[in-house]
């Protein structure tokens, strides 16, 4: 089910990529958004496995010391990203983070949803 969740918000966003193809911001910097996509795919499937593992852990703190971690190296993750692309591309404008950020703000959204299910997952067995 969490998968499946995932892949309605990878189209999601695909679907968001062909409706704004002529805009700008997208059309300009669409690598951006592609590598926060591929980024935050790989980094929610690792969250996705880890946290899974972390439920039969009787220490419960360390789910949330999970959900608190992965939150901190996500941001960080993200300006190292966009400071790398900044570096190497050179781009014209700050617009480039624009893309970025509305695939972070997604992947956000659901991995709060996940990890609010996996959580709750615990309480009814």
């Amino acid at each position: 089910m969490i998968f499946s969740l995932l892949g309605l918000c990878l189209m999601g966003f695909l679907l968001s990529r062909i409706l704004c193809q002529y805009n700008e911001v997208w059309d300009t910097y669409e690598v951006t958004a592609y590598l926060a996509l591929g980024v935050f795919s790989v980094f929610t499937s690792i969250q996705y496995f880890s946290a899974q593992r972390m439920l039969s852990f009787k220490n419960k703190g360390a789910f949330i010391g999970l959900v608190m971690g992965a939150t901190l190296i996500k941001m960080i993750l993200s300006f190292v990203v966009l400071g790398i692309y900044a570096k190497i591309n050179k781009p014209s404008s700050n617009y480039f983070i624009v893309p970025f950020f509305v695939i972070y703000f997604l992947f956000t959204i659901y991995e709060t949803w996940m990890m609010t299910v996996i959580s709750n997952s615990t309480k009814h067995e």
